[in-house]
């Protein structure tokens, strides 16, 4: 009779430790979790979570489920919210205060558009120099703004300020054509649209963009040679305040430490725009910042 009930309860024994062997909980992986972040709050090892999971390979991200074998250690308690799904294999999702040592994954794909805020405001500035087409010929450039953040990494920005072309060439004057210097002063109004794609820190980026460049005319002069005076030039006024030349713009940006260098082509798109700086594309390059 002793030797039956002896034999019972191990028995018991071995099946509640059966049971207790069998039984995981699973793990889903949250924002800023890592495998010993996660270890350390079953109080198991990586090693154990490694064997619980062969196919993991080392690797996890967020939403990823993991076995935890937990059948004989708790994991530790905080304040943190739990939600167990009860059955023989139980569903752990808890709210996590952020971990520093963010993982490998989240960081690859930090440029994701979930990671970005948007909404925002972000002063944004530049100082550009474009080569007109022509020998001697060039434009100056130096404006200031604000971006302003739009999903999946994109921006929409508008900036004002100042603009001049300097261009040795055929120009119109009074529907003439003659062969003259002419430098011009405008309000620039650029309007830009972008991709911002930079690393988790923004200290180095690509920034593929396009845009429109409006030019409203200030004050402009021309110098023209007088025959038969061995190269004098008179130098008369030009009657452009308030006209208006637009431009598009096309180039890419690459982001190092907060500063943007830019390279990009300005290409006229009506006649006043032309007039002043000449009829071809050209190229510009420029320094910015907030983008």
């Amino acid at each position: 009779m002793i030797k039956k009930i002896i034999l019972s309860a191990l028995l018991v024994i071995a099946c509640s430790f059966a049971k207790a062997q069998s039984q995981n909980v699973t793990h889903v992986v949250q924002r800023g979790e890592t495998l010993e972040s996660i270890a350390e709050y079953y109080n198991v090892s990586v090693e154990d979570i490694d064997k619980a999971n062969p196919n993991m390979d080392g690797v996890v991200y967020v939403g990823r489920k993991l076995n935890i074998p937990t059948s004989s250690v708790q994991p530790k308690t905080s304040s943190r919210d739990v939600s167990i799904k009860t059955s023989q294999t139980q569903e752990l999702t808890p709210e996590r205060s952020p971990i520093t040592n963010v993982p490998k994954e989240d960081k690859k794909y930090s440029t994701s558009s979930e990671d970005k805020e948007y909404g925002k405001f972000i002063i944004a500035g530049e100082l550009g120099y474009g080569f007109i087409k022509g020998s001697g010929n060039f434009m100056f450039e130096g404006t200031i703004g604000a971006n302003y953040t739009l999903p999946y990494n994109l921006y929409v920005g508008a900036r004002i300020g100042y603009n001049s072309a300097n261009y040795n060439g055929l120009i119109e004057i009074e529907g003439e054509s003659i062969n003259a210097k002419q430098n011009c002063h405008f309000l620039q109004i650029p309007i830009e649209f972008g991709y911002s794609l930079k690393n988790e820190s923004e200290s180095l980026g690509l920034i593929p963009f396009v845009g429109f460049n409006t030019n409203i005319g200030l004050s402009g002069k021309y110098k023209q040679k007088i025959l038969g005076t061995g190269g004098e030039e008179s130098s008369k006024k030009l009657k452009i305040g308030g006209k208006v030349g637009i431009g598009a713009r096309v180039g890419i940006r690459v982001h190092l430490m907060g500063f943007d260098i830019t390279g990009s082509y300005q290409i006229p798109l009506n006649d006043k725009q032309k007039d002043w700086f000449g009829k071809d594309a050209f190229p510009e390059i420029s320094l910015a910042w907030g983008f």
